[in-house]
């Protein structure tokens, strides 16, 4: 017996994630709150130690797979600029998207 998943949209997220980006790494944890609010926050230490990205875990799946997209995409290009959120990141995050995309289809249409 036991449980077997059939699909995983936030293991195709991390997939897509190493697919793209193999030499990045971070450590991550679900929160149950934000210090400061917000939904998700990547931590890069001053002393240069591992990348953390903290996501919460009271937030709607969709939501989840979002902001997880979201702050992997920090993991890629960092924060530059005022939000951190210009035209390098906005093209990670699509990538993120259509890498996931990519194998979501493939798992279902083969």
């Amino acid at each position: 017996m036991g449980i077997t998943f059939l699909n995983s949209p936030m293991g195709s997220v991390f997939q897509a994630f190493e697919e793209l980006y193999p030499d990045k790494d971070c450590l991550f944890e679900f929160v149950p709150q934000i210090e400061g609010g917000g939904y998700g926050v990547t931590i890069f230490p001053d002393d240069g130690s591992t990348t953390v990205i903290f996501v919460d875990i009271n937030l709607s799946y969709l939501d989840m797979l979002d902001i997880i997209t979201h702050e992997l995409a920090h993991l890629v290009v960092g924060v530059v600029g005022g939000d951190g959120h210009g035209e390098e990141w906005g093209k990670v995050y699509g990538f993120i998207l259509d890498k996931y995309e990519e194998i979501e289809k493939k798992r279902v249409f083969g």
